[in-house]
């Protein structure tokens, strides 16, 4: 398989030959400037993600075989970003950025500081005192709930009548 980008390049010309126009007349259709197809024609620049969409779509209205060239194009595109929509999709992860989006800035900075002491930890005496001490913020149900903080103690218990 030819890298990516030249793919992409022979497509978008081969594209254009197929519609029977100029780089210029081209550009005009797509509301592009003429410099941009000559770049992506070269191979020296690219189009957009949602360009490379347009040309996909014209591709298929055209019937051009280029149209499979645009799709691996945008999913080569897809893929580097995929395991971010996945992870954001995680409700764990979900609850976490609620969370932590509401703290002010000193205590966002405090818990990236836990977060990377928690991932560089090889300490196992200091990774059972930190459980400990999280023990009672612990989620009482599944993983997938959101976090949630210890129940408040009634007003009679902190007092000591109960």
């Amino acid at each position: 398989m030819s890298d990516p980008s030249n793919r992409i390049s022979r497509a978008i010309r081969l594209l254009r030959k197929d519609s029977g126009m100029t780089q210029v007349e081209f550009a005009a259709a797509l509301k592009v400037a003429p410099t941009s197809i000559y770049r992506w024609e070269a191979g020296t620049g690219s189009p957009e993600f949602e360009m490379a969409v347009s040309l996909w779509s014209l591709a298929i209205e055209r019937g051009s075989p280029t149209s499979e060239e645009f799709s691996d194009f945008l999913i080569s595109r897809t893929d580097a970003i995929r395991p971010l929509f996945e992870a954001k999709a995680l409700p764990e992860i979900r609850a976490l950025d609620k969370e932590i989006a509401t703290l002010p800035i000193e205590q966002r900075q405090l818990t990236l500081a836990f977060v990377n002491m928690l991932k560089h930890n090889a300490d196992k005496t200091m990774d059972k005192i930190i459980r400990l001490i999280l023990e009672p913020w612990k989620p009482k149900h599944s993983p997938s709930q959101e976090l949630q903080r210890p129940p408040q103690k009634s007003r009679r218990s902190r007092e000591g009548r109960d």
